[in-house]
């Protein structure tokens, strides 16, 4: 039988420690899960706020491009192939001084030469074989955005540019020429910028192939040589879907990710394929649900120690109290009745101490009493053996005295027979004698009374004999009871009644 078998102290200790720890565990387990869902899921809302936020700016920053560029060529100037070229190139100067993302603007034919617009892009010549004139020939309002080193060294730019361009059309519909305006992406950077989430968490802005647009070069995700996602599954991941978030793991980091698709709110956008979103560590993303999880560490280390040492507590107040009153059964089932009975409680318990108290005392009254009886008892078995005794030698007197008297009766019976027979052996003549017949008659009376004396002695030695036999059976029962009462005494003198 192990120690756990032993011990109830142990027992209930180690039941109580169970339970904290079961309860704890489970209380602290529903606790992280609901905060650690909470807070991700606020984390999570958070990015995506943050994420709709900049791309909404950035649609807006690229739908502006596309009301301004709608706007200007409604301009009449630009509605009519006869215009001045004087007219057209103030107009594009004037749109280009008014708008502070605009840099250039230029107004070439159908086959690409400049006619009007920013002196140095006039200079180039014929721009057809340049990408954004080649966009510009789709018909529609497109946007081109241009980081070709050789296409910005021609631009006289050294920053990439987002060219918008749109047909002219006269008033039969027929294209005439390519307007072209050519903004930075300063009001981009500004949105980009603004896109912070804790001290990591950068905005990006890239393509679909990945290349860098927009942004912060610290990005975890580019490469900065190739201006590039260096992930191909971070940008399978991001051009996945219009709108999402996800986890990658680069360079033994984990990376909240959060995508969105640039959707300008026309078709006219058409011409870029932007993806924006926001890049931040994992471990600072979520460092409220890592602190949470510390905090209830902490506090489930306390939980514990502070439960085990109420377990400990509570298990010695429960047991100590069972272990003193098993002491007390022990020491009563030993005979000993005295001491105190401690009652520390008032619960169960106190009322099985209280119970044992009465119980003990009701063993004291009953020694008590079988002392005293045993004691009354052993008494009267002495005063019975004494009174027995003398009866018994009384009847031995008697006996004796009755038997003295039964032979002396005999003894004169036998003279008055030869009284009687020596009466008889008189002459006959004697016999009439008056005198002779009252000896006779008063000897024959004596012999009656002799013999029925005889008789008298013998029925009371045989009346003795029984009563002694009596006797004795009496002095053998107060010998016996005088003997039991002797046990008695010497069984209630086993138990101890008093310190």
């Amino acid at each position: 039988m192990g120690p756990f078998q032993r011990d109830l102290r142990l027992k209930i200790t180690a039941l109580l420690l169970i339970l904290i720890l079961l309860s704890s565990a489970a209380s602290i387990g529903i606790s992280y899960a609901l905060a650690s869902n909470i807070m991700r899921h606020h984390i999570d809302e958070s990015t995506k706020t943050i994420t709709k936020l900049v791309n909404g700016l950035l649609n807006t920053a690229i739908e502006r491009r596309i009301a301004r560029m709608s706007l200007i060529i409604n301009y009449p100037q630009f509605r009519n192939p006869r215009t001045p070229v004087s007219e057209m190139t103030r107009s594009i100067n004037l749109l280009i001084e008014t708008w502070p993302i605009a840099g250039k603007g230029i107004f070439t034919d159908t086959n690409g030469n400049p006619r009007a617009g920013s002196s140095e892009i006039i200079a180039v010549g014929n721009v057809s074989k340049m990408g954004w004139f080649k966009n510009a020939q789709m018909a529609l309002l497109v946007l081109c955005y241009i980081d070709s080193p050789a296409e910005l060294e021609k631009l006289s730019s050294s920053e990439p540019l987002l060219a918008v361009s749109s047909p002219t059309r006269d008033e039969h519909g027929q294209i005439f020429g390519y307007l072209t305006l050519f903004t930075t992406l300063t009001d981009i950077e500004n949105a980009l910028s603004a896109a912070k989430f804790g001290r990591s968490g950068i905005g990006y802005l890239i393509d679909s192939d990945g290349s860098f647009i927009a942004g912060s070069l610290a990005n975890p995700l580019l490469d900065n040589k190739t201006r590039k996602i260096n992930s191909s599954e971070a940008l399978k991941i991001i051009t996945s879907a219009d709108m999402g978030m996800a986890t990658v793991r680069r360079g033994g980091k984990s990376l909240l990710v959060s995508f969105a698709r640039v959707q300008p709110g026309i078709e006219r956008g058409v011409g870029i394929d932007w993806y924006t979103g926001i890049v931040v560590d994992s471990k600072e993303a979520y460092s409220d649900v890592n602190r949470i999880t510390l905090y209830l560490f902490v506090v489930a280390i306390v939980f514990l120690v502070t439960g085990g040492i109420l377990a400990v507590t509570a298990g010695r107040n429960i047991s100590r109290p069972i272990l003193e009153l098993s002491t007390v059964t022990r020491r009563i089932g030993s005979g000993d009745l005295s001491g105190d009975i401690p009652i520390r409680t008032s619960d169960q318990i106190g009322t099985l101490a209280a119970s044992i108290t009465r119980m003990r005392d009701f063993l004291k009254e009953i020694v008590s009493e079988a002392t005293a009886s045993a004691q009354k008892v052993s008494s009267l078995a002495r005063e019975q053996s004494a009174a027995t005794a003398d009866i018994l030698c009384n009847l031995e007197e008697i006996v004796d005295s009755a038997l003295k008297l039964e032979k002396n009766v005999e003894s004169q019976t036998q003279r008055l027979r030869k009284l009687i027979e020596y009466l008889e052996s008189m002459p006959k003549e004697a016999h009439g004698a008056q005198s002779y017949k009252d000896a006779r008659e008063t000897l024959t009376e004596a012999e009656v009374l002799a013999e029925a004396g005889s008789e008298r002695a013998i029925e009371i030695a045989a009346a003795s004999q029984e009563l002694r036999a009596a006797a004795s059976d009496v002095a053998s029962a107060a010998r016996r009871l005088s003997i039991m009462a002797s046990e008695l005494l010497d069984l209630v003198a086993r138990f101890k009644l008093h310190d």
